[in-house]
Formats: structure tokens, C-alpha cells, sequence
């Protein structure tokens, strides 16, 4: 099914040379603001007496569950990742309680050379850029995949060449 898109795939070179410069780092402030917030409900939970507190005691339990999960994700991909250029096959849009959004199919070459097919659900204002997404994949599983923007707990940022840190004149020696 996924070779019929065969021919859809389009190559972004300028998204390629920036996706092959990256390297994970873990943010710090954003685990420590949802850690906070998990910790609200059981800190209000205890000024309550009654049958109240129940509410917020599994409000913050579920939280914390959903943060982990999540982290766990990201971890299982960014372990062993890879990077590769998407493009959008198939999208619709949506209007939620946050606005206008959109739920996409993306299509990525992995490393092995075969065609793998993800989806995902983010911003309309992601996809009036181009047709062309940087996609992070774990590399013994490609269908483990994510679009850039999506992570939550790990930054990619770019890391200097050494053509690029090195001055003109000693480069050219």
C-alpha cells in the first residue's frame, strides 16, 4: 500500500542538510513546569476533607501517567534515532476547543530504503508551510515516528561542522 506513494515523495534539500546536523538534548524547564503541575491536585487534595479530594488525587495520578507515557515514547525513538524528510500525503482538518488543526499522513525514507507511512496530528499553520516535514524515527523500528515540533521532552538542536567553526584562512591551508 505504502509503494502506490511512491511517487509522491518530495525532496526538500535545504530540510535535509538541517536534519542531518541535529542532535537530541533534554529539556529541563518544561519537565519541571509538568511536574509542578501534577503535583497541584495532591497538594490541593490535602487542604480538602471530605470526598472532594478523590477528584484531584486521580486527576493528578492520570497526569502523571500520561507524562510518563509519553516520555517513555520519546525516549524509546530519540534511543536509537534517525532523521529523515516527510512529506504529507493525506490531511484533514478540524476544528477543536484550541483552534483549527489538522490530522496528517506523512510518508518518510527510512535508512533501511523502504518507504514508511506515519500520522500525526498537529497546527494548520504547520502545513501551509510546505508539503515537506522533518520526521525523527527510531531507527530498528521506523513506524515509531514522530514529526520534529511534536517532542516534548527532548530539543534537537543543531551541532557546528567543523568546516563551520574553523576560520577561513585555516580552512583553506
Amino acid at each position: 500500500m505504502v509503494y502506490r506513494y511512491q511517487n509522491a515523495l518530495q525532496d526538500d534539500e535545504r530540510l535535509r542538510r538541517k536534519l542531518e546536523c541535529l542532535r537530541p538534548v533534554r529539556r529541563r524547564i518544561l519537565p519541571i513546569a509538568m511536574a509542578c503541575l501534577c503535583a497541584i491536585p495532591f497538594f490541593l487534595a490535602s487542604f480538602q476533607q471530605n470526598v472532594d479530594r478523590y477528584p484531584l488525587i486521580c486527576g493528578g495520578c492520570l497526569a502523571l501517567v500520561f507524562f510518563a507515557a509519553k516520555f517513555a515514547g520519546e525516549y524509546r525513538i530519540v534511543r536509537n534515532w534517525a532523521a529523515a524528510v516527510g512529506t504529507v500525503i493525506w490531511f484533514q482538518t478540524f476544528r477543536g476547543r484550541r483552534g483549527v488543526g489538522a490530522t496528517i499522513k506523512y510518508l518518510f525514507r527510512g535508512s533501511d530504503g523502504l518507504l514508511h507511512l506515519g500520522k500525526a496530528t498537529c497546527n494548520i499553520r504547520l502545513l501551509k508551510d510546505s508539503k515537506t516535514l522533518g520526521i525523527i524515527y527510531c531507527s530498528d523500528n521506523p513506524s515509531r515516528s514522530m514529526l520534529l515540533s511534536q517532542f516534548w521532552f527532548y530539543d534537537f538542536s543543531p551541532i557546528a561542522t567543523r568546516e563551520a567553526t574553523l576560520p577561513a584562512e585555516v580552512g583553506r591551508s
